[in-house]
């Protein structure tokens, strides 16, 4: 709630969420504690946040989480990385290099589309590029 009404007040304490993006992941619980975190950074970064070298670790922090956990967690880091390239770091070619990525994946799976249903690995690649593409976009 803090973030909501004053995010200013999280200023001070960026550095010390941060190291919770790196949660194993091995409950919802963990997946909460990820998911609320991306939204403070979401919040709070845009304010003043100005150190490049932090600035970097998040953004890769981001990706990474992008490609390694649950859905909601990357919705959540998909939006929280796009509103930190957007309003401060304008590295743009992140963004860009993952839509690459994703669509690349997709066009490399489009002539598999009916094996797709029999192999749960691909088909939970398939969506979280579906559903990371249409984020990015």
């Amino acid at each position: 709630m803090f973030c909501k009404c004053k995010p200013e007040l999280l200023l001070p304490h960026v550095s010390t969420l941060h190291p919770y993006l790196k949660l194993p992941n091995h409950s919802s619980v963990e997946s909460s504690i990820i998911k609320n975190v991306a939204h403070i950074l979401e919040q709070v970064i845009p304010i003043r946040v100005s150190d490049a070298a932090f600035l970097k670790m998040i953004e890769e922090d981001l990706v990474s989480l992008i490609f390694t956990k649950p859905l909601p967690v990357v919705q959540s880091c998909i939006q929280s990385l796009c509103c930190i390239v957007s309003r401060v770091t304008q590295n743009d070619h992140i963004i860009e290099n993952l839509l690459i990525r994703f669509t690349d994946y997709l066009s490399s799976k489009k002539k598999q589309v009916d094996n797709i249903k029999t192999n749960s690995t691909t088909l939970g690649s398939v969506v979280r590029s579906l559903v990371s593409t249409g984020m990015l976009c």
